[in-house]
């Protein structure tokens, strides 16, 4: 199988510098559970896409990246939501209170899950310190 450029299918979809739109930032959003759920498939104990600690470590810092990054994007969320609760078009869709209330308490929801994701962080920062010290003889020998 053809090796695949990960970042360059990424800027092929998602240019960095833009445009930036509303469909442009939710299918970027959308692509990422149906990745994890792919690691998920793939990483299944019986599968082979597993073969050296080295893959796992490799994936594992990837996780650690992304929860690394994830406190940025939750942060402006909550900022955009407590930014436009002022917003007089604004509605909660069950009509029995504010739309502010329910962005507001959307916003803590969200800052909450930015001190939880650095938290994340964490522990992931340390199994790949371990993981990154283990090798295979297995690899040694087809080189």
């Amino acid at each position: 199988m053809e090796e695949i450029d990960a970042d360059q299918v990424v800027e092929d979809t998602w240019h960095y510098d833009g445009p930036h739109d509303p469909e442009t930032v939710t299918s970027a959003a959308q692509a990422l559970p149906r990745l994890v759920r792919y690691l998920n498939n793939a990483t299944r104990p019986g599968k082979a896409s597993l073969r050296y600690a080295s893959n796992a470590y490799w994936i594992a810092s990837q996780f650690a990246a992304v929860a690394d990054l994830l406190p940025q994007v939750l942060g402006q969320l909550a900022h955009f939501l407590e930014t436009h609760s002022v917003d007089p078009s604004l509605y909660d869709d069950r009509r029995d209170r504010p739309a502010a209330q329910t962005a507001n308490e959307a916003v803590i929801e969200l800052r909450n899950a930015v001190t939880a994701t650095r938290e994340l962080a964490k522990p992931l920062h340390a199994a790949c310190v371990a993981a990154g010290h283990l090798g295979s003889d297995d690899l040694r020998k087809t080189k």
